[in-house]
């Protein structure tokens, strides 16, 4: 399951794509859900992730048996 952040780290602006359709959800480290999407054929499989504050973000899959867990930093 291949899945692309990039930059990585970045200024609060990224792409997150992936050669599967996924359903995923980004958490911040206190556990707070930031934002849901799908990457699927409709999108590409790709998504633009704007306007993050500075911290450190994780990607993760809604479905548990694809396991991803990605980490995502935002420096401002």
């Amino acid at each position: 399951n291949k899945i692309s952040i990039t930059p990585n780290p970045n200024n609060g602006n990224c792409k997150i794509s992936s050669d599967l359709d996924l359903d995923l959800v980004i958490i911040d480290q206190l556990g707070r859900i930031i934002k849901t999407f799908s990457l699927n054929e409709n999108n590409s499989r790709e998504a633009t992730l704007t306007n993050l504050a500075s911290g450190v973000y994780f990607v993760m899959n809604k479905n548990p048996e694809q396991k991803i867990n990605r980490k995502i930093v935002v420096i401002k």
